[in-house]
């Protein structure tokens, strides 16, 4: 199976990354757990406004893009087809420095993302994001959202992932560990410590990402738009600063789910 390693973040060597057991593991997801990423998707063309393109113009790629959604479309490729990559990445820094100052934290986090990085640190689950997409908008993605929860890339773990079934990923050889613990965390994951883990959550918006054939690797399936019975990302922050583990957190989402 591929590496969820990008050929642009090789591993750093880390001769003091010392060795912990812990017993869960936590990684989540980005668009739509952690991130409103169609609001972002909104934010970006309405930013054009400010570069010479017409409100009727941004409209029409607005309703395009979003008719587009769920399938083989690529926002980035359509933005820079129409407007050239010069006036994109005006439009992405213009964006980054509103949020640096405040903005659009209310539009862009999930309602209870703060709330679920709070609690998994106050339980002390190490936990990272694993993203797949455009290497060029998912950074971007993170990069915002480090600046809305306040912290860096060395409190908030990230990668852009290549895989696409997430589960299916962890669950092979390369997260497998030859010790008493089932896994180990690949250090372009978690370069902080040397992690191995009884047993991985995975915290995403869709099933397939949730399926594996290792009862190890966990799932929590959230629905931020509230249109199904999953748990949405405040309710799993809920219930976990209420004191329950992520394990048993998947029990109900299982059971939501069924």
């Amino acid at each position: 199976m591929r590496s969820a390693r990008s050929r642009d973040h090789e591993a750093p060597a880390h001769a003091e990354r010392q060795p912990r057991s812990i017993e869960t593991f936590a990684v989540l997801d980005l668009d739509r757990t952690l991130m409103n990423s169609g609001v972002l998707t909104d934010l970006l063309f309405m930013q054009l406004l400010n570069h010479g393109v017409s409100i009727d113009q941004v409209q029409k790629d607005i309703d395009f893009v979003r008719r587009s959604d769920g399938m083989s479309f690529s926002t980035l490729d359509f933005i820079l087809a129409q407007y050239g990559t010069a006036k994109y990445t005006s439009v992405m820094h213009e964006i980054e420095e509103i949020v640096k100052e405040g903005g659009f934290k209310n539009e862009l986090l999930c309602d209870g993302t703060l709330e679920l990085l709070n609690a998994l640190e106050a339980q002390d689950v190490p936990y990272a994001v694993l993203t797949y997409g455009e290497r060029i908008n998912q950074e971007f993605k993170l990069t915002l959202l480090r600046h809305m929860v306040n912290r860096s890339a060395k409190q908030l773990h990230a990668t852009v992932t290549e895989e696409s079934n997430k589960a299916s990923w962890i669950a092979s050889d390369e997260w497998k560990s030859e010790g008493k613990q089932r896994f180990t965390v690949p250090a372009f994951i978690y370069p902080q410590a040397d992690l191995h883990a009884n047993y991985v959550v995975v915290i995403d918006d869709k099933l397939s990402n949730l399926e594996s054939n290792d009862d190890a690797v966990l799932g929590i399936l959230v629905d931020n738009a509230k249109g199904t019975g999953a748990l949405s990302t405040a309710e799993v922050a809920r219930l976990l600063a209420d004191g329950m583990d992520l394990r048993a957190v998947a029990d109900i989402s299982a059971a939501r789910t069924a």
